[in-house]
């Protein structure tokens, strides 16, 4: 009868041993994917860190280009007096205007995206300061 119990014991032994090897092989399938997931999820991390920067990058360049273009047409206008440049410098302030037109939708855009909004209020402020030397 000990005999028959140890056999029993035995065989339950090795039934829980199989599952539990089953079982460890699934945890380690698991474990590669979340590794893996994890990988491509730092990969993803580093690459949208990236293109934030470009896209502060651009969009200060962007900024910048919109204010030139203010500048520009300021001078220009002032320049309005000579008849001789006056269908010249009107082109030229339509031109300005229209790159402007092109600019500024873009910068309100980057506007509504919290992560840029304090480059944009730095933009407003220039324009403002811009605008108020031209008064």
């Amino acid at each position: 009868m000990q005999s028959k119990l140890d056999l029993l014991e035995e065989r339950a032994k090795e039934v829980t041993l199989t599952k539990l090897k089953a079982k460890n092989a699934k945890l380690m399938v698991k474990k590669a994917n979340l590794e893996a997931k994890n990988a491509e999820y730092i990969k993803l991390k580093d690459e949208t860190a990236k293109l934030k920067t470009e896209n502060t990058k651009l969009l200060n360049q962007i900024i910048e280009k919109y204010v030139k273009n203010k500048a520009d047409i300021v001078k220009l206008k002032t320049g309005l007096r000579y008849p001789i440049l006056f269908e010249h410098i009107k082109m030229t302030i339509l031109e300005l205007e229209a790159k402007n037109a092109i600019l500024r939708p873009i910068i309100e855009e980057f506007a509504k995206k919290s992560k840029y909004s304090h480059l944009v209020t730095v933009f407003d402020k220039k324009n403002r300061k811009f605008q108020a030397k031209c008064i």
